[in-house]
């Protein structure tokens, strides 16, 4: 079998941090990386030359068609049929030999990948939520879209996506932020609304609408809500959904508009929204999500909890992924509502040991564990799965007391190899 390659395709601006930290990971995709290709915008002559020096492709040029045309730029700087797309703040995490037996395109395919869907986490360590983003593309099959919140899709109208989802153990990414620097994520984002309401007057000025339009409006909602401006963001949102446009398009304008109107407690409406969704044949598995937020904030957990039992891993109209640890969330939270403590337990083992999440519900674990004993939460651990064991029992070590007894307990236990075994 031929070896397939891959190039990285990078977009530097001035928030580059440490790219040198990112040069340095991709050095574990070995014989499978061809090329890195990098694309400056704005970013300072040193970092260019030091990506020159380390071997990478280097162009320069502007952002006025929006990050989703400099990642298409930076794409289009190699011939390689994979390209890699990575932030320069970013860190791989790959298995080589497991990537290549997925990204060969083999004549018995029945349908071909366009893509693989990447575990992305912001930051390291516990109780960070990774979510899944297709990073791994076929350029051919696929191009990034939009002005501020870029994003693939097919390079073939309204087709629908088609990506792999490995396992973080093949391909995971994690990147680095500066969550102690004050104002630096305000900056960041005011730029990035400024990049939308340029783009958004460009549209305008030259009458573009359909797709182009609503895909701007939506960006830019996401951006104020990240700014606190949520009525900004229901006048974009609103805008969007009445400027026609493709399904997709629609859908996402909907789908966003609903989630906003739950936070703010307007369920009628957001139903109202998740109704239309359904009527004009958008995901099932993503009108379900919505449905269940709705009922969850209602106080209507029996009805959320049979919708969620349901669910795994849903995505929406633009390929955002509602990943398992945030469902499982969900159903751990509304199973402790109506005191279904076994249906609880299970969820929060399991976000603990197969997504090492031990900051963010280990305490609440050893709560419904009660009074069972360290022994017996390690095997429960073990037998709920998950490579990362070691991380969980560290993770646990920084509790103290009990969780210092169950870190020790897990060690022990995990040496036996015991059957697997859920609470369930």
């Amino acid at each position: 079998m031929t070896t397939p390659q891959i190039a990285a395709a990078l977009v530097v601006t001035d928030d580059a941090r440490d790219l040198h930290g990112c040069l340095q990971s991709l050095r574990q995709l070995g014989g499978l990386l061809s090329e890195i290709c990098i694309y400056g915008v704005g970013a300072p002559e040193l970092t260019l030359a030091y990506a020159r020096n380390a071997g990478a492709k280097v162009e320069v040029g502007d952002i006025d068609g929006g990050l989703a045309v400099a990642r298409n730029r930076a794409a289009c700087m190699t011939d390689a049929p994979w390209v890699l797309a990575l932030d320069p703040n970013e860190r791989l995490r790959c298995d080589p030999d497991k990537i290549a037996r997925l990204v060969a395109v083999r004549a018995d395919m029945v349908v071909e990948p366009d893509a693989l869907s990447v575990e992305v986490s912001r930051g390291r360590g516990y109780g960070v939520e990774p979510q899944r983003q297709p990073r791994l593309y076929r350029p051919d099959r696929a191009h990034f879209v939009g002005a501020v919140d870029e994003h693939l899709v097919p390079v073939e109208g309204d087709r629908k996506l088609v990506a792999l989802t490995p396992g973080a153990d093949v391909l995971s990414v994690w990147a680095l932020v500066d969550e102690h620097v004050p104002g630096v994520e305000r900056e960041r984002l005011e730029r990035r609304h400024a990049r939308a309401c340029a783009a958004l007057a460009r549209l305008e000025a030259e009458g573009i609408g359909g797709n182009d339009l609503v895909g701007a409006l939506v960006e830019r909602s996401r951006v104020r809500r990240a700014l606190g401006d949520d009525n900004g963001a229901l006048d974009d949102l609103n805008r969007a959904r009445h400027t026609p446009a493709s399904d997709s398009y629609r859908w996402r304008a909907r789908q966003d508009l609903a989630t906003l109107l739950i936070e703010h407690g307007y369920y009628e409406g957001a139903s109202n929204l998740i109704g239309q969704l359904r009527a004009d044949g958008a995901d099932e598995g993503y009108s379900d999500w919505l449905t269940a937020q709705v009922a969850a904030a209602q106080g209507q957990a029996r009805d959320a909890l049979r919708i969620l039992r349901r669910l795994s891993e849903v995505s929406s109209a633009d390929g955002r992924i509602i990943a398992t640890p945030e469902i499982l969330t969900e159903t751990m939270v509304m199973a402790t509502r109506l005191g279904r403590v076994d249906e609880a337990l299970d969820c929060c083992l399991q976000l603990v040991a197969r997504h090492r999440l031990v900051e963010r519900h280990g305490r609440m674990l050893l709560k419904l564990w009660g009074s069972r004993g360290p022994d017996g939460l390690a095997r429960a651990l073990i037998g709920a799965g998950g490579p990362h064991l070691d991380d969980v029992a560290e993770g646990f070590d920084r509790f103290g007391g009990l969780g210092s007894d169950v870190a020790a307990a897990l060690r022990a236990v995990k040496e036996e190899k015991p059957v697997a075994m859920r609470v369930m």
